[in-house]
């Protein structure tokens, strides 16, 4: 256990030699264990180069940081729903957003899958704005999307972003167009909804086409995060500064209640620690996983707070093997937490 002053901010190699990072630790206490946290994350980071590892980790009790290319930007993927949907219910606050108002889904408002939504239509084409949230949440592309369509768009959910003076995350497309953009695919077409005809749609794109289309994907500055970003993110949520107490237990609730990432950081729980998170999970391209994604925050039993971001990037692992560096992430995390 090493103590550090108030917010001291050092830059220091990490404990695996192979490693050419550094991690930048701002540190405020003993709460957390540095040198574990060097080690075993360092040690994680290696086992799915060149794929990049970002994580940060916030003692929510005493604002104690650690930060693993904390200012990096990294696709954010599905866990951009977790902002949507948080957008969303502030709107709700403050009526301009009615979540028992329905939204009727027509073919234009389409998007990849997954989405139950897409699979249910035509069948069904009407949604309560409360159906989609935990649906969103959930990785239903879809239901993001209406979503943000509801509210403005993704500018304005960007715009909400900057208004809470939150920095480091960004939306700025549909789902729609982000998950063809990736793979070399044209504008989305409805009869592509599910997953066996989007499948087919993307094996269509010469290998050529995909490879550099997933490069430009991890190279774009749009729909990113830096860890630092999200950690604020839930920094802000924990404290309710983000959006009213009222609100923040809604979120929190639905966060919980998500099947999303069961294998990411909620595979490193212990019993006595509660998670509401968000996760993404980048469809695979070629050998290559876009991102893997998981942010949360932890509730311990005998008292005490956590916020953790796990952003993976670019990695030719089995994915497998990538969620669970995520999941080592968070079990890193609670055990330097003790």
């Amino acid at each position: 256990m090493r103590t550090f002053s108030r917010r001291a901010m050092l830059i220091a190699p990490l404990a695996t030699a192979a490693c050419a990072k550094s991690v930048i630790r701002e540190v405020s206490g003993p709460s957390m264990d540095i040198e574990q946290l060097d080690r075993e994350i360092g040690a994680a980071a290696q086992r799915v180069r060149p794929g990049v590892l970002g994580v940060a980790i916030t003692d929510l009790n005493n604002a104690d940081v650690w930060l693993h290319n904390g200012d990096r930007s990294f696709p954010l993927d599905g866990a951009a729903a977790l902002l949507i949907v948080a957008a969303v219910i502030d709107e709700a606050a403050y009526d301009r957003v009615d979540l028992d108002e329905r939204i009727t889904v027509r073919d234009v408002d389409l998007s990849p899958p997954p989405s139950a939504v897409g699979a249910a239509w035509p069948r069904r084409d009407s949604y309560a704005v409360r159906e989609l949230l935990p649906l969103a949440l959930d990785g239903d592309r879809t239901a993001a999307d209406l979503l943000m369509k509801r509210i403005g768009g993704p500018g304005v959910v960007t715009a909400w972003l900057q208004q809470k003076r939150l920095k480091g995350l960004r939306v700025d497309r549909y789902f729609r167009e982000m998950e063809v953009e990736r793979v070399g695919l044209p504008s989305f077409r409805a009869d592509w909804r599910t997953e066996q005809a989007f499948t087919a749609a993307i094996s269509g794109v010469s290998p050529i086409q995909r490879k550099a289309a997933a490069e430009a994907y991890l190279s774009d500055p749009r729909d990113t995060a830096t860890p630092r970003g999200a950690m604020d993110f839930l920094v802000a949520l924990h404290n309710a500064e983000l959006i009213s107490r009222p609100s923040t237990n809604q979120l929190l609730a639905l966060m919980r209640g998500t099947t999303q990432g069961a294998n990411l950081l909620r595979a490193g729980l212990r019993r006595d620690v509660d998670l509401a998170h968000a996760s993404g999970v980048g469809r695979r391209n070629l050998d290559l996983t876009p991102a893997i994604n998981d942010i949360g925050l932890y509730r311990l039993s005998g008292g005490g707070d956590l916020a953790v971001v796990a952003f993976l990037s670019g990695s030719s692992a089995a994915t497998e093997q990538q969620s669970m560096v995520i999941a080592d992430v968070g079990r890193s995390a609670l055990a330097a937490r003790g």
